[in-house]
């Protein structure tokens, strides 16, 4: 089979794998040459190739998830199936592997460059990630979702690898950030997904673009910032000027307000896999990410609600500190059409926390509001 994936990157295989393998050749003893890892060795015995394509985060469709291996990744827009299976993926609890294109789309739209990704085939889904992140946050769910919708995930100004300008960001802005997207790619009609930022930012989108939004999923919201969140918000901003660095920010400072205590102690290796992703993605700046967050902080779409009429799904982590379940009486009142579901046993990430209930309670509200014509992304 010939691989027509970009030749192998050995920064980021080391950084996915070498750590891990090192420990457990003890200290001193430097781990297998990489050239020699199992993980490179089985994939070019397996798929008759001389290189490993880059490991990123981009397209997935098998991950160690829950605990459980799946066994393939989808076919790619290219049409080509890559076949993955648990001896592929060594240490695979740790390791989340997708594949990459040589080339990624983006758009001008609302005078800026927007990076962003598709996948599957049906009515578009976007996808609106969350604060810090890129459009390979939703990996998880986009490999459940594009078995049924085109799933466009994207870069939010300030993150990944759409432009970075100066200036102040709001969510009201970002959200017309979105709207101008899919003017410029010819949707006219979209399922609106995000969590926490993402979530903010799509209140903002179904308000001011009613006939735009098909259905919204609001995940770990908030209709306006208060004292609370705003003081958790400010205290990431010091620990990123203060570290000098949003993924080790978020590494340390965000993911304990996202995972519970119980996911800490049950599954470590889970939790490493995630800090590995972190740290493959496009660092965001410090200075985006002040801008960013102080998005966050400002958010303020309480007096929008009334004008959403998509269907609107809202759900909370039920241990979720930072956006509570404080915030779901006013929103779910507020909003015509809406339901209220609860993640039990999870706090601000549930995408993370118990990826297959939420995939399925999500996939089950999207499929509910499927079926209406729209033009799907070029």
């Amino acid at each position: 089979m010939t691989d027509p994936l970009r030749p192998f990157d050995e920064g980021a295989l080391k950084q996915l794998i070498s750590t891990r393998h090192r420990r457990r050749s003890g200290p001193g003893r430097g781990g297998q040459p990489l050239r020699h890892h199992p993980v490179r060795r089985r994939f070019r015995q397996r798929n008759g190739v001389q290189a490993c394509p880059v490991i990123t985060m981009a397209r997935a469709s098998a991950f160690a998830c829950e605990g459980v291996l799946a066994s393939s990744v989808t076919e790619s827009v290219q049409g080509v199936r890559y076949f993955l299976n648990a001896g592929f993926l060594s240490n695979a609890v740790r390791m989340m592997v997708v594949w990459r294109r040589d080339s990624v789309p983006k758009i001008k739209a609302n005078n800026i460059t927007m990076n962003y990704e598709q996948q599957g085939r049906g009515e578009p889904l976007i996808l609106i990630p969350y604060l810090t992140a890129d459009h390979a946050c939703y990996a998880f769910q986009v490999a459940e979702y594009s078995k049924h919708f085109t799933c466009i995930s994207l870069d939010l100004r300030g993150t990944g690898e759409s432009d970075k300008p100066e200036g102040s960001y709001s969510t009201e802005v970002l959200a017309d950030d979105v709207a101008a997207f899919m003017q410029a790619v010819g949707i006219t009609k979209a399922h609106i997904s995000g969590l926490s930022l993402g979530a903010a930012i799509g209140m903002w989108l179904a308000a001011k673009y009613p006939d735009a939004v098909t259905s919204l999923s609001l995940h770990s919201s908030w209709a306006k910032t208060d004292a609370y969140l705003r003081t958790v918000v400010e205290g990431l901003q010091v620990m990123a000027k203060a570290v000098g660095s949003v993924p080790e920010m978020v590494i340390l400072a965000l993911f304990p307000w996202c995972l519970t205590p119980e996911l800490y102690a049950a599954k470590p290796d889970y939790i490493t896999s995630l800090a590995d992703f972190v740290r493959s993605r496009p660092a965001q700046s410090v200075e985006s990410f002040m801008q960013q967050s102080n998005a966050v902080i400002t958010h303020d779409a309480e007096a929008q609600l009334g004008r959403i009429k998509a269907p609107t799904l809202i759900t909370f982590g039920r241990h979720d500190i930072a956006t509570s379940t404080r915030f779901a009486d006013r929103m779910k009142g507020k909003i015509r059409n809406s339901e209220l579901l609860i993640f039990d046993g999870c706090a601000h990430a549930p995408i993370y926390e118990n990826v297959a209930e939420f995939n399925d309670k999500t996939t089950q509200f999207l499929m509910r509001n499927a079926g209406i014509t729209v033009a799907a992304a070029s």
